[in-house]
């Protein structure tokens, strides 16, 4: 199944990477954990491929940062572990990057 996310970010209040543009700049290795409410934008249907998958876009986004953040991961992994079977997430996305699987 496909499931495509719109590059649109959320407007205003609703996006809380606003204020870590200085952050995100100084330190551009890090990662963030977040927060992320979305829904359905559109549904597609390429009669052609005989596809139909959805289209989301972000409604809300927010950084869980300091003392939070180590309880979004272990929810994150919680959430991973119940709809893979996995035990392990694997957060460890700068070797990721590094080796161009971005």
């Amino acid at each position: 199944m496909t499931v495509q996310i719109q590059p649109a970010r959320p407007k205003d209040q609703h996006n809380g990477l606003e204020n870590l543009e200085d952050d995100l700049l100084d330190d551009q290795q890090q990662t963030v954990t977040a927060i992320v409410t979305y829904a359905v934008a559109k549904v597609v249907d390429d009669l052609k491929k005989d596809e139909r998958y959805p289209v989301l876009y972000v409604k809300h986004i927010e950084p869980i940062l300091g003392a939070d953040r180590e309880a979004a991961e272990a929810l994150q992994q919680a959430a991973y572990k119940a709809r893979t079977g996995e035990d392990q997430l694997d957060l460890d996305f700068a070797a990721e990057d590094a080796e161009g699987d971005e």
